[in-house]
């Protein structure tokens, strides 16, 4: 995949993704969770590193699986989905609209009902 970008910046959110060849995203997997990336999507680069760090927050949180959680700038939902089987309900909110996107397909391929996933624009 590429983008043309004739902007100043560096940003891809409004540009155009071309896809040369193969697949139009990959999939990354945490414990039995799997999670589809999209090019406009966020995912932490050190996956291995990602695990460990949210394994601490979801042991930190001690959720008791009665609680409404708020996923801010919730991407692809990652920590939504890594989340949701402590949590009572997980409201993820996201500001790009193919993250959101990404978001809703990785809740069907794990087969999680307790997220909603809204983008903000």
């Amino acid at each position: 995949m590429y983008v043309i970008n004739q902007k100043v910046n560096d940003t891809i959110t409004d540009q155009e993704i071309i896809l040369y060849r193969g697949k139009d995203h990959i999939i990354e997997k945490m414990e039995e969770l799997r999670y589809r990336i999209g090019p406009k999507s966020f995912f932490q680069t050190n996956s291995e590193q990602a695990y460990k760090l949210y394994k601490v927050a979801r042991e930190f949180s001690e959720l008791t699986g009665n609680e409404i959680v708020y996923d801010l700038y919730s991407g692809i939902g990652t920590v939504a989905i890594f989340i949701a089987h402590q949590a009572k309900k997980v409201i993820g909110i996201e500001y790009v609209p193919e993250a959101v996107e990404n978001a809703r397909e990785n809740l069907r391929l794990n087969d999680i009902a307790n997220i909603n996933f809204f983008s903000v624009i």
